[in-house]
């Protein structure tokens, strides 16, 4: 999953922060993955511009997961220690990385 995260002109836009939920079908719902179990947050956090200007990205999976479904939710957030939403949800339902290996999407500040 990547994708860019510009201003309102088009520019990109370094350290944004951004936020993954994982979760995997469960019963009748769903339970999040936690990415780093051993601090207690199941949220995933980084800020845009490390490998190219606006850049954001995950690559949440290991090659023994690919053919495994997962749900996942993408936001802005503010930050990771107020992690309120600054952009609506993007919720990808992966079902098989040979349907579907790759999400790309951008992000487009409106002000």
């Amino acid at each position: 999953m990547e994708g860019y995260i510009r201003d309102a002109a088009g520019n990109p836009l370094n350290g944004v922060w951004y936020r993954l939920r994982m979760f995997f079908p469960s019963g009748s719902g769903y339970e999040q993955v936690c990415l780093s179990p051993g601090d207690g947050n199941c949220d995933d956090y980084k800020q845009s511009g490390g490998r190219a200007p606006g850049l954001w990205g995950f690559a949440p999976l290991n090659p023994a997961d690919y053919a495994k479904p997962f749900q996942f939710i993408i936001d802005i957030v503010e930050s990771p220690g107020n992690p309120r939403p600054l952009s609506p949800p993007v919720v990808i339902n992966h079902q098989d990385c040979n349907q579907a290996g790759q999400y790309v999407f951008d992000w487009r500040r409106r002000y």
